[in-house]
């Protein structure tokens, strides 16, 4: 009798779970002091100055958002290119700047309008009296110059950054920065930019609403990774096939 109710039981939950689409499910956070502790913003990242008599302590945040997570993006040659950015998919960044005066350790914020930012790396010039670096925001990622000394930035109108080929980041792998190089004159910046008049992608909503689950009955699943670009591999479906038959 306990064997009946058990396996009649087990067969209740299994079809209360078929029921389930992923369309009704939605995110679910823990408690708020381990999301604290999984947000924590790491410990800021250092730039010191060619002269070594300033330095820019780097911002950043733990994690991406979902909704970085899910932006569209292209493959080519290995690349994953965000398509509304014109930079790569998913680019580690900078949310502030904190400029420092190395010899009596005096501190400023580098001014930014309010709201989110997407920093890169600062791009020193050959002097260290001001240094560049980019802001992506949703469809373009810009080019700001700012003062060393007085720790004013401000943004390059008209400029947008091709940076899909970005430049490695010494001892860092996958890491790279815009490619925007000073000459020797300090006034001067060399880079690659977005074309002017071309269109702009279509942008459609990406962020998902919850998670998405799969369920196996017996049959053969999507790849988790590239299943659009495996679909049509005969190669996959042959073992499917194959471990479907000798089941």
């Amino acid at each position: 009798m306990v064997i009946r109710f058990s396996f009649a039981a087990s067969a209740l939950f299994l079809a209360l779970i078929r029921v389930v689409v992923a369309d009704d499910l939605a995110y679910r956070k823990p408690p708020k002091a381990i999301v604290d502790a999984i947000n924590a913003p790491p410990p800021p990242a250092i730039s010191v100055s060619p002269t070594h008599d300033y330095a820019v302590l780097m911002e950043a945040l733990a994690h991406p958002s979902i909704g970085e997570l899910a932006e569209p993006m292209a493959r080519l040659a290995g690349l994953r290119i965000d398509i509304h950015t014109n930079g790569p998919h998913l680019l580690p960044h900078n949310t502030g700047f904190q400029r420092i005066r190395l010899s009596d350790g005096s501190s400023i914020a580098v001014r930014l309008p309010v709201g989110d930012h997407k920093l890169s790396a600062p791009i020193w010039s050959p002097d260290g009296k001001q240094f560049a670096f980019t802001n992506t925001t949703a469809n373009s990622i810009d080019l700001w110059i700012a003062d060393t000394a007085s720790g004013r930035a401000r943004q390059i109108p008209g400029v947008r950054i091709n940076a899909v080929i970005g430049e490695p980041l010494p001892g860092v792998f996958g890491r790279t920065r815009p490619p925007i190089d000073w000459l020797a004159d300090s006034r001067t910046l060399l880079m690659r930019l977005v074309p002017a008049g071309r269109g702009e992608a279509a942008r459609e909503e990406q962020v998902p609403k919850g998670p998405h689950v799969q369920q196996s009955a017996g049959h053969c699943g999507e790849d988790s990774v590239d299943s659009q670009q495996r679909q049509d591999n005969e190669t996959n479906r042959g073992i499917c096939r194959a471990g479907l038959i000798g089941r």
